[in-house]
Protein backbone atom coordinates (compact mmCIF):
# COMPACT_ATOMS: atom_id res chain seq x y z
CA UNK A 1 0.00 0.00 0.00
CA UNK A 2 2.59 2.40 0.63
CA UNK A 3 0.79 5.50 1.97
CA UNK A 4 2.14 8.75 2.56
CA UNK A 5 2.07 10.75 5.89
CA UNK A 6 1.07 14.67 4.92
CA UNK A 7 0.41 17.66 6.77
CA UNK A 8 -0.85 21.26 5.67
CA UNK A 9 -0.34 23.82 8.15
CA UNK A 10 -2.76 26.89 7.23
CA UNK A 11 -3.87 30.09 8.89
CA UNK A 12 -6.76 28.54 10.05
CA UNK A 13 -6.73 25.42 10.56
CA UNK A 14 -4.06 22.36 10.79
CA UNK A 15 -4.72 19.43 8.39
CA UNK A 16 -3.28 15.82 7.99
CA UNK A 17 -3.81 12.86 6.00
CA UNK A 18 -2.98 9.60 5.21
CA UNK A 19 -2.94 8.89 1.80
CA UNK A 20 -2.41 6.01 -1.03
CA UNK A 21 -0.41 6.39 -3.88
CA UNK A 22 -3.55 7.20 -5.79
CA UNK A 23 -4.44 9.89 -3.68
CA UNK A 24 -7.17 8.03 -1.64
CA UNK A 25 -7.17 8.75 1.64
CA UNK A 26 -7.00 6.00 4.36
CA UNK A 27 -7.63 8.51 7.43
CA UNK A 28 -7.77 12.18 7.69
CA UNK A 29 -8.01 14.36 10.45
CA UNK A 30 -7.82 18.46 11.37
CA UNK A 31 -7.44 21.31 13.85
CA UNK A 32 -8.00 24.79 14.15
CA UNK A 33 -5.13 27.00 13.69
CA UNK A 34 -5.92 30.74 14.01
CA UNK A 35 -3.80 33.96 12.94
CA UNK A 36 -4.65 36.41 14.88
CA UNK A 37 -3.87 40.56 14.06
CA UNK A 38 -3.88 42.68 17.30
CA UNK A 39 -4.94 46.25 16.58
CA UNK A 40 -1.08 47.30 16.12
CA UNK A 41 -0.47 45.25 12.88
CA UNK A 42 1.20 42.42 15.05
CA UNK A 43 0.55 38.87 14.64
CA UNK A 44 2.17 36.67 16.75
CA UNK A 45 1.67 32.56 17.70
CA UNK A 46 4.03 30.54 19.90
CA UNK A 47 5.45 27.82 17.85
CA UNK A 48 5.17 25.42 19.96
CA UNK A 49 1.51 25.15 19.21
CA UNK A 50 2.14 23.93 15.89
CA UNK A 51 4.45 20.60 17.56
CA UNK A 52 2.01 20.05 19.88
CA UNK A 53 -0.76 20.06 16.83
CA UNK A 54 1.78 17.62 15.02
CA UNK A 55 1.82 15.41 17.55
CA UNK A 56 -1.96 15.52 18.04
CA UNK A 57 -3.05 14.55 14.61
CA UNK A 58 0.06 11.92 13.77
CA UNK A 59 -1.14 10.19 16.92
CA UNK A 60 -4.74 10.04 15.56
CA UNK A 61 -4.16 9.21 11.99
CA UNK A 62 -2.30 6.25 13.27
CA UNK A 63 -4.43 5.28 15.68
CA UNK A 64 -7.67 5.60 12.90
CA UNK A 65 -8.60 1.45 12.29
CA UNK A 66 -7.78 1.80 8.43
CA UNK A 67 -4.19 2.98 9.83
CA UNK A 68 -3.71 -0.20 11.90
CA UNK A 69 -0.50 -2.27 10.84
CA UNK A 70 0.68 0.44 8.13
CA UNK A 71 3.36 2.40 8.40
CA UNK A 72 4.14 5.36 6.18
CA UNK A 73 7.04 5.40 3.77
CA UNK A 74 7.26 9.18 3.96
CA UNK A 75 6.16 12.65 5.84
CA UNK A 76 5.41 15.65 4.19
CA UNK A 77 4.73 18.96 5.48
CA UNK A 78 3.45 21.93 3.61
CA UNK A 79 2.41 25.13 5.44
CA UNK A 80 2.14 28.85 5.59
CA UNK A 81 4.62 31.17 4.72
CA UNK A 82 6.17 34.67 5.16
CA UNK A 83 6.61 33.33 8.67
CA UNK A 84 9.48 33.44 10.86
CA UNK A 85 10.22 30.59 13.84
CA UNK A 86 13.30 32.20 16.00
CA UNK A 87 15.44 29.49 17.53
CA UNK A 88 18.74 29.87 19.95
CA UNK A 89 21.83 27.61 19.44
CA UNK A 90 19.87 24.68 21.11
CA UNK A 91 17.14 24.62 18.51
CA UNK A 92 14.74 26.39 21.30
CA UNK A 93 12.11 28.58 20.43
CA UNK A 94 13.21 32.30 22.14
CA UNK A 95 10.26 34.43 21.28
CA UNK A 96 6.59 33.74 19.28
CA UNK A 97 6.68 33.52 15.44
CA UNK A 98 6.24 36.45 13.37
CA UNK A 99 3.12 35.39 11.19
CA UNK A 100 2.52 36.58 7.58
CA UNK A 101 -0.36 38.53 8.53
CA UNK A 102 2.45 41.05 10.62
CA UNK A 103 2.66 44.58 9.04
CA UNK A 104 4.75 45.67 11.45
CA UNK A 105 8.16 46.67 9.89
CA UNK A 106 6.64 49.27 7.35
CA UNK A 107 9.68 51.79 8.49
CA UNK A 108 12.35 48.74 8.10
CA UNK A 109 11.09 48.47 4.19
CA UNK A 110 12.48 51.46 3.36
CA UNK A 111 16.13 50.65 4.23
CA UNK A 112 15.95 47.58 2.98
CA UNK A 113 15.11 48.39 -0.29
CA UNK A 114 17.66 50.95 -0.88
CA UNK A 115 19.83 48.32 0.48
CA UNK A 116 18.36 46.29 -2.78
CA UNK A 117 18.48 48.29 -5.04
CA UNK A 118 21.97 49.02 -4.63
CA UNK A 119 22.90 45.30 -5.40
CA UNK A 120 23.85 43.98 -8.90
CA UNK A 121 21.32 42.26 -10.45
CA UNK A 122 22.64 39.01 -9.97
CA UNK A 123 22.88 40.03 -6.38
CA UNK A 124 19.17 41.00 -6.09
CA UNK A 125 17.10 38.26 -3.88
CA UNK A 126 13.95 37.19 -5.47
CA UNK A 127 10.49 39.29 -4.61
CA UNK A 128 9.16 42.25 -3.64
CA UNK A 129 10.38 44.13 -1.14
CA UNK A 130 8.10 45.77 1.80
CA UNK A 131 6.90 45.08 5.31
CA UNK A 132 5.96 41.87 4.79
CA UNK A 133 9.65 40.66 4.05
CA UNK A 134 11.80 38.59 6.52
CA UNK A 135 14.56 41.26 6.48
CA UNK A 136 12.44 44.16 7.33
CA UNK A 137 10.98 41.93 10.32
CA UNK A 138 14.80 41.17 11.23
CA UNK A 139 15.34 44.67 11.15
CA UNK A 140 12.22 45.42 13.26
CA UNK A 141 14.04 43.05 15.90
CA UNK A 142 17.00 44.82 15.46
CA UNK A 143 16.01 47.70 16.76
CA UNK A 144 13.13 46.74 19.51
CA UNK A 145 14.32 43.37 20.26
CA UNK A 146 18.13 43.36 19.73
CA UNK A 147 18.37 40.42 22.27
CA UNK A 148 16.16 38.02 20.70
CA UNK A 149 18.35 38.60 17.27
CA UNK A 150 21.51 38.54 18.89
CA UNK A 151 20.42 34.79 20.35
CA UNK A 152 18.71 33.76 17.24
CA UNK A 153 20.86 31.13 15.34
CA UNK A 154 18.09 29.47 13.50
CA UNK A 155 14.93 31.66 11.68
CA UNK A 156 13.08 28.90 9.84
CA UNK A 157 9.34 28.65 8.17
CA UNK A 158 7.10 26.80 10.47
CA UNK A 159 7.18 23.68 7.90
CA UNK A 160 10.74 23.70 8.36
CA UNK A 161 10.45 24.24 12.40
CA UNK A 162 8.71 21.26 12.11
CA UNK A 163 10.94 19.32 10.16
CA UNK A 164 13.72 20.15 12.32
CA UNK A 165 11.56 18.67 15.36
CA UNK A 166 11.14 14.75 13.26
CA UNK A 167 14.46 14.82 12.16
CA UNK A 168 17.50 17.17 14.25
CA UNK A 169 18.07 18.93 10.73
CA UNK A 170 18.29 22.43 10.06
CA UNK A 171 17.26 23.09 6.19
CA UNK A 172 14.78 24.76 4.30
CA UNK A 173 13.40 24.49 0.17
CA UNK A 174 14.63 27.12 -2.46
CA UNK A 175 10.90 28.14 -3.56
CA UNK A 176 10.06 29.22 0.25
CA UNK A 177 13.67 30.90 0.92
CA UNK A 178 14.01 32.62 -2.37
CA UNK A 179 13.17 36.24 -0.86
CA UNK A 180 16.72 35.14 0.43
CA UNK A 181 18.16 33.92 -2.58
CA UNK A 182 19.65 35.45 -5.67
CA UNK A 183 20.47 34.21 -9.68
CA UNK A 184 19.31 31.17 -11.14
CA UNK A 185 21.72 28.92 -9.06
CA UNK A 186 19.58 30.12 -6.00
CA UNK A 187 22.78 31.59 -4.06
CA UNK A 188 22.23 32.94 -0.35
CA UNK A 189 22.04 37.18 -1.17
CA UNK A 190 25.33 37.33 1.55
CA UNK A 191 26.07 40.47 0.42
CA UNK A 192 22.42 42.12 1.15
CA UNK A 193 22.77 40.28 4.89
CA UNK A 194 26.15 42.49 5.49
CA UNK A 195 24.45 45.50 3.98
CA UNK A 196 22.15 45.44 6.42
CA UNK A 197 24.44 44.59 9.41
CA UNK A 198 22.72 41.04 9.55
CA UNK A 199 24.72 37.82 10.27
CA UNK A 200 24.92 35.71 7.34
CA UNK A 201 24.55 32.33 8.56
CA UNK A 202 20.70 32.84 9.95
CA UNK A 203 19.90 32.05 5.90
CA UNK A 204 19.15 28.03 6.39
CA UNK A 205 20.61 24.96 3.96
CA UNK A 206 17.83 24.94 1.12
CA UNK A 207 16.80 21.99 -0.80
CA UNK A 208 14.53 21.55 -3.62
CA UNK A 209 11.06 20.12 -2.11
CA UNK A 210 11.19 16.75 -3.52
CA UNK A 211 14.86 16.34 -1.91
CA UNK A 212 14.42 14.46 1.63
CA UNK A 213 15.73 16.88 4.70
CA UNK A 214 16.43 13.67 7.21
CA UNK A 215 14.80 10.38 8.91
CA UNK A 216 12.69 10.67 12.16
CA UNK A 217 15.11 10.58 14.92
CA UNK A 218 14.73 8.69 18.32
CA UNK A 219 12.97 10.12 21.77
CA UNK A 220 10.34 12.17 19.91
CA UNK A 221 7.11 11.44 21.88
CA UNK A 222 3.87 10.06 21.01
CA UNK A 223 3.33 7.94 18.02
CA UNK A 224 6.20 9.12 16.25
CA UNK A 225 8.61 6.71 18.06
CA UNK A 226 7.41 3.60 16.02
CA UNK A 227 7.68 5.99 12.61
CA UNK A 228 11.73 6.56 13.66
CA UNK A 229 13.78 6.20 9.91
CA UNK A 230 10.97 7.07 7.80
CA UNK A 231 12.50 9.91 5.34
CA UNK A 232 10.95 13.38 5.72
CA UNK A 233 10.75 15.59 2.36
CA UNK A 234 11.30 19.13 2.53
CA UNK A 235 8.47 20.26 0.82
CA UNK A 236 7.63 23.75 0.03
CA UNK A 237 5.21 26.30 0.95
CA UNK A 238 1.50 26.06 1.10
CA UNK A 239 0.90 27.95 -2.00
CA UNK A 240 3.37 25.75 -3.97
CA UNK A 241 1.70 22.59 -2.87
CA UNK A 242 -1.44 23.86 -3.43
CA UNK A 243 -0.87 24.46 -7.08
CA UNK A 244 1.15 21.49 -7.14
CA UNK A 245 -2.21 19.48 -6.30
CA UNK A 246 -4.49 21.30 -9.10
CA UNK A 247 -1.62 20.13 -11.60
CA UNK A 248 -0.14 23.74 -12.03
CA UNK A 249 3.38 23.60 -11.30
CA UNK A 250 3.75 23.19 -15.17
CA UNK A 251 4.79 25.88 -18.53
CA UNK A 252 1.76 27.77 -19.43
CA UNK A 253 -0.33 27.08 -15.87
CA UNK A 254 -2.48 29.60 -13.97
CA UNK A 255 -3.71 28.58 -10.69
CA UNK A 256 -5.75 30.17 -7.61
CA UNK A 257 -5.78 28.96 -4.40
CA UNK A 258 -8.39 30.62 -2.93
CA UNK A 259 -8.85 30.01 0.87
CA UNK A 260 -8.96 32.73 4.02
CA UNK A 261 -6.53 34.85 1.67
CA UNK A 262 -5.81 34.27 -2.50
CA UNK A 263 -2.73 32.98 -3.73
CA UNK A 264 -2.84 33.89 -7.54
CA UNK A 265 -0.64 33.13 -10.23
CA UNK A 266 1.23 32.11 -13.66
CA UNK A 267 3.94 29.58 -14.12
CA UNK A 268 6.93 29.67 -17.34
CA UNK A 269 10.14 29.24 -17.96
CA UNK A 270 10.83 33.16 -18.49
CA UNK A 271 12.39 35.20 -15.22
CA UNK A 272 10.27 38.20 -15.65
CA UNK A 273 10.11 40.91 -12.59
CA UNK A 274 6.51 42.62 -12.75
CA UNK A 275 6.23 45.19 -10.22
CA UNK A 276 4.24 44.76 -7.22
CA UNK A 277 4.34 40.86 -8.01
CA UNK A 278 6.31 37.84 -7.24
CA UNK A 279 8.73 36.18 -9.27
CA UNK A 280 10.45 33.20 -8.03
CA UNK A 281 11.28 30.07 -8.90
CA UNK A 282 9.20 27.39 -9.03
CA UNK A 283 11.20 24.17 -9.80
CA UNK A 284 14.30 23.63 -12.09
CA UNK A 285 14.24 26.49 -14.69
CA UNK A 286 10.46 26.81 -13.57
CA UNK A 287 9.66 30.47 -12.50
CA UNK A 288 6.11 31.89 -10.67
CA UNK A 289 4.45 35.50 -11.30
CA UNK A 290 1.77 36.57 -8.61
CA UNK A 291 1.87 36.26 -5.25
CA UNK A 292 -0.31 36.44 -1.99
CA UNK A 293 -2.54 38.62 -1.14
CA UNK A 294 -4.68 39.69 2.31
CA UNK A 295 -8.44 39.01 0.94
CA UNK A 296 -10.55 35.99 0.55
CA UNK A 297 -13.52 34.06 2.15
CA UNK A 298 -11.85 35.89 5.29
CA UNK A 299 -13.47 38.92 3.94
CA UNK A 300 -17.01 36.88 3.45
CA UNK A 301 -16.36 35.90 7.24
CA UNK A 302 -15.98 39.70 8.20
CA UNK A 303 -19.28 40.65 6.63
CA UNK A 304 -21.08 38.13 7.73
CA UNK A 305 -19.99 38.92 11.20
CA UNK A 306 -20.39 42.86 10.98
CA UNK A 307 -23.79 42.87 9.86
CA UNK A 308 -25.77 39.53 9.88
CA UNK A 309 -24.75 37.18 12.84
CA UNK A 310 -24.30 40.05 15.77
CA UNK A 311 -20.36 39.43 15.93
CA UNK A 312 -20.68 35.55 15.61
CA UNK A 313 -17.61 34.67 13.32
CA UNK A 314 -20.01 32.77 10.74
CA UNK A 315 -19.10 29.61 8.26
CA UNK A 316 -18.82 31.66 4.89
CA UNK A 317 -20.87 29.32 3.56
CA UNK A 318 -23.61 30.82 5.31
CA UNK A 319 -23.00 34.12 3.94
CA UNK A 320 -23.01 32.57 0.53
CA UNK A 321 -26.69 31.12 1.37
CA UNK A 322 -27.91 34.50 0.40
CA UNK A 323 -27.18 33.99 -2.64
CA UNK A 324 -29.15 31.10 -3.63
CA UNK A 325 -32.47 32.31 -1.65
CA UNK A 326 -32.16 36.11 -2.61
CA UNK A 327 -32.35 38.60 -6.04
CA UNK A 328 -29.87 41.14 -5.68
CA UNK A 329 -30.25 45.06 -6.91
CA UNK A 330 -30.22 45.68 -10.93
CA UNK A 331 -27.54 48.20 -9.48
CA UNK A 332 -24.21 46.80 -8.78
CA UNK A 333 -21.77 47.58 -5.82
CA UNK A 334 -17.94 48.42 -6.21
CA UNK A 335 -15.81 46.39 -2.96
CA UNK A 336 -12.37 47.30 -2.30
CA UNK A 337 -11.42 43.61 -0.07
CA UNK A 338 -8.53 45.50 1.97
CA UNK A 339 -9.20 44.46 5.31
CA UNK A 340 -5.79 43.96 6.49
CA UNK A 341 -4.13 45.97 4.01
CA UNK A 342 -3.20 44.18 1.19
CA UNK A 343 -0.39 42.24 -0.23
CA UNK A 344 -0.25 41.21 -4.19
CA UNK A 345 -0.04 43.88 -6.42
CA UNK A 346 0.44 46.58 -3.33
CA UNK A 347 2.13 45.66 -0.65
CA UNK A 348 0.66 47.86 1.26
CA UNK A 349 -0.89 47.50 5.00
CA UNK A 350 -2.37 50.69 5.17
CA UNK A 351 -4.58 50.32 2.14
CA UNK A 352 -8.89 49.73 3.64
CA UNK A 353 -11.66 48.22 2.61
CA UNK A 354 -14.12 50.47 0.52
CA UNK A 355 -18.08 49.98 -0.35
CA UNK A 356 -19.14 52.16 -3.33
CA UNK A 357 -22.68 52.67 -5.06
CA UNK A 358 -24.84 52.25 -1.99
CA UNK A 359 -28.58 52.63 -2.53
CA UNK A 360 -31.60 52.77 0.20
CA UNK A 361 -32.84 49.85 -1.58
CA UNK A 362 -29.80 47.78 -1.57
CA UNK A 363 -30.05 44.51 0.42
CA UNK A 364 -27.26 42.24 2.04
CA UNK A 365 -27.18 39.95 -0.68
CA UNK A 366 -25.82 42.85 -2.66
CA UNK A 367 -23.12 43.67 -0.36
CA UNK A 368 -22.16 39.28 -0.42
CA UNK A 369 -22.06 39.54 -4.15
CA UNK A 370 -19.87 43.08 -3.96
CA UNK A 371 -17.42 41.14 -1.81
CA UNK A 372 -17.01 37.82 -4.73
CA UNK A 373 -16.71 40.24 -6.81
CA UNK A 374 -14.30 42.55 -5.37
CA UNK A 375 -12.22 39.15 -4.81
CA UNK A 376 -12.13 38.09 -8.15
CA UNK A 377 -11.99 41.62 -9.76
CA UNK A 378 -7.87 41.52 -7.21
CA UNK A 379 -7.48 38.29 -9.27
CA UNK A 380 -7.81 39.70 -12.36
CA UNK A 381 -5.42 42.23 -11.31
CA UNK A 382 -2.55 40.40 -10.43
CA UNK A 383 -3.34 37.83 -13.59
CA UNK A 384 -3.21 41.05 -16.17
CA UNK A 385 0.29 42.27 -14.18
CA UNK A 386 1.75 39.00 -14.76
CA UNK A 387 0.78 38.66 -18.43
CA UNK A 388 1.11 41.83 -19.23
CA UNK A 389 -2.40 41.90 -20.09
CA UNK A 390 -1.44 38.97 -22.60
CA UNK A 391 -3.64 36.57 -20.91
CA UNK A 392 -4.19 34.05 -24.58
CA UNK A 393 -1.54 32.25 -23.95
CA UNK A 394 -3.31 30.52 -20.83
CA UNK A 395 -6.46 28.15 -21.59
CA UNK A 396 -7.76 27.98 -17.88
CA UNK A 397 -7.69 28.77 -14.57
CA UNK A 398 -7.21 25.97 -11.88
CA UNK A 399 -8.75 26.60 -8.47
CA UNK A 400 -8.61 24.97 -5.28
CA UNK A 401 -9.45 25.73 -1.58
CA UNK A 402 -12.12 26.10 0.74
CA UNK A 403 -13.76 28.92 -1.19
CA UNK A 404 -13.81 26.91 -4.41
CA UNK A 405 -16.47 25.18 -3.18
CA UNK A 406 -18.86 27.73 -3.58
CA UNK A 407 -19.90 27.41 -7.62
CA UNK A 408 -21.37 30.81 -7.40
CA UNK A 409 -17.79 32.43 -6.66
CA UNK A 410 -15.95 30.18 -9.62
CA UNK A 411 -18.72 31.44 -11.88
CA UNK A 412 -18.00 35.01 -10.90
CA UNK A 413 -14.22 34.79 -11.63
CA UNK A 414 -14.57 32.47 -14.76
CA UNK A 415 -17.12 35.73 -15.82
CA UNK A 416 -13.98 38.45 -14.29
CA UNK A 417 -11.43 36.54 -15.98
CA UNK A 418 -12.70 35.32 -18.77
CA UNK A 419 -11.20 31.84 -18.61
CA UNK A 420 -12.77 28.49 -17.79
CA UNK A 421 -12.10 27.74 -13.94
CA UNK A 422 -11.21 24.12 -13.38
CA UNK A 423 -11.84 23.09 -9.78
CA UNK A 424 -9.68 19.99 -9.58
CA UNK A 425 -11.44 16.97 -8.13
CA UNK A 426 -9.12 16.38 -4.43
CA UNK A 427 -10.58 19.18 -2.08
CA UNK A 428 -7.71 18.59 0.11
CA UNK A 429 -4.99 19.52 -3.01
CA UNK A 430 -2.31 21.11 -0.33
CA UNK A 431 -2.09 17.05 0.98
CA UNK A 432 -2.04 15.72 -2.61
CA UNK A 433 0.46 17.99 -3.45
CA UNK A 434 2.71 16.66 -0.67
CA UNK A 435 2.33 13.25 -1.92
CA UNK A 436 3.15 13.99 -5.49
CA UNK A 437 6.15 15.82 -3.65
CA UNK A 438 6.69 12.56 -1.41
CA UNK A 439 6.16 9.93 -4.69
CA UNK A 440 8.29 11.98 -6.66
CA UNK A 441 11.18 12.20 -4.23
CA UNK A 442 10.91 8.43 -3.66
CA UNK A 443 11.30 8.06 -7.50
CA UNK A 444 7.64 6.16 -7.87
CA UNK A 445 7.57 9.11 -10.67
CA UNK A 446 10.34 10.53 -12.81
CA UNK A 447 9.00 14.21 -12.63
CA UNK A 448 6.61 16.42 -10.56
CA UNK A 449 4.50 17.04 -13.96
CA UNK A 450 4.54 13.05 -15.06
CA UNK A 451 3.05 12.71 -11.05
CA UNK A 452 1.05 15.85 -11.42
CA UNK A 453 -0.80 13.92 -14.89
CA UNK A 454 -1.43 11.06 -13.41
CA UNK A 455 -2.77 12.15 -9.92
CA UNK A 456 -4.65 15.38 -10.66
CA UNK A 457 -8.22 15.30 -11.38
CA UNK A 458 -10.75 17.66 -12.75
CA UNK A 459 -14.69 18.27 -10.05
CA UNK A 460 -15.68 21.06 -12.80
CA UNK A 461 -15.25 23.39 -15.41
CA UNK A 462 -17.18 26.82 -15.01
CA UNK A 463 -17.06 28.53 -18.34
CA UNK A 464 -17.32 32.49 -18.87
CA UNK A 465 -20.43 33.83 -20.12
CA UNK A 466 -19.79 36.70 -22.84
CA UNK A 467 -22.63 38.66 -21.50
CA UNK A 468 -21.53 38.79 -17.78
CA UNK A 469 -17.70 39.21 -18.66
CA UNK A 470 -18.87 42.16 -21.07
CA UNK A 471 -20.59 43.40 -18.30
CA UNK A 472 -17.73 42.97 -15.42
CA UNK A 473 -15.13 44.58 -18.04
CA UNK A 474 -16.70 47.82 -17.54
CA UNK A 475 -16.82 47.22 -13.49
CA UNK A 476 -13.81 46.35 -13.81
CA UNK A 477 -12.31 49.53 -15.27
CA UNK A 478 -14.54 51.40 -12.72
CA UNK A 479 -12.80 49.03 -9.70
CA UNK A 480 -9.47 50.03 -10.85
CA UNK A 481 -10.06 54.11 -10.56
CA UNK A 482 -11.78 53.05 -6.93
CA UNK A 483 -8.66 51.30 -6.01
CA UNK A 484 -6.21 54.17 -7.61
CA UNK A 485 -8.19 57.37 -5.76
CA UNK A 486 -8.65 55.78 -2.46
CA UNK A 487 -5.39 54.68 -1.78
CA UNK A 488 -4.72 58.19 -0.55
CA UNK A 489 -7.25 58.34 1.87
CA UNK A 490 -6.66 54.88 3.25
CA UNK A 491 -2.86 56.05 4.33
CA UNK A 492 -4.62 59.74 5.58
CA UNK A 493 -6.76 57.44 7.64
CA UNK A 494 -4.29 55.55 8.85
CA UNK A 495 -1.97 58.47 10.28
CA UNK A 496 -5.25 60.34 11.95
CA UNK A 497 -4.37 61.48 15.69
CA UNK A 498 -6.84 62.35 18.16
CA UNK A 499 -9.54 60.48 16.97
CA UNK A 500 -10.55 58.93 20.60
Amino acid sequence: MNPVLAFDLGGTSFKAGLLKETGEFLAQESLKSEIRVDDNGFSEIDPEIWWRGLISLTGRIMKNPKAQGVKPVAIVITGLTRTQVFLDKDGRSIRPAITWADGRALKQARPLSEAVDSLSSTEKPYGPVNAYHNLARLLWLKENDPHTLESARHILEPKDFLNFRLTGVYASDFISSSRLLAGPELRPTHRLFELLGLEKDLCPTCRWPWEEVGKVQKGLPGVFSDLVGTPVFSCSMDAWCGALGMGAVKPHAAYNVSGTSEVFGICGFVNAVQKGLVTMPWGKGLYQIGGPSQVGADSLSWFGEAFLYQNQTPDPQEVLNLLKTHKRHSSPLLFLPYLRGERTPLWDPEAKGVFLGVLRDHKAVDFAWAVLEGVAFANRQVFELATGGQTEPFAEVRISGGAANSDEWCQVKADILAKPVIRTAHKQTGLLGGLICALTGLGRYSTLEAAQDRLVLADRTFHPQENKTRAYDQLYGNWLDLQKKTLPISHALSHMTGWQ
